[in-house]
């Protein structure tokens, strides 16, 4: 992670977020947080995941919620 004036710039690769090849986080994410339309895996793109500081998961916002609307605890 580099880091500038404006703080931490972090470079992300591409990578799966459903299927076989699914990345560790994003199965733990979905697995213990299903979304309020009851469906458990992400259903398209900006769904967002609220966490404490230890990694424990608050809530799970479907993509149609922006973040202005999102309630932080």
């Amino acid at each position: 992670m580099a880091s500038s004036t404006k703080g931490p710039t972090v470079v992300a690769d591409k990578t799966d977020i459903v299927g076989k090849f699914c990345l560790p986080l994003y199965k733990y994410l979905t697995t213990n947080a299903p979304n309020p339309n009851d469906v458990s895996r992400i259903t398209l793109n900006y769904e967002k995941f609220l966490l404490d500081a230890d990694g424990n998961i608050i809530r799970r916002y479907p993509r149609q919620v922006s973040l202005v609307l999102c309630s932080f605890v």
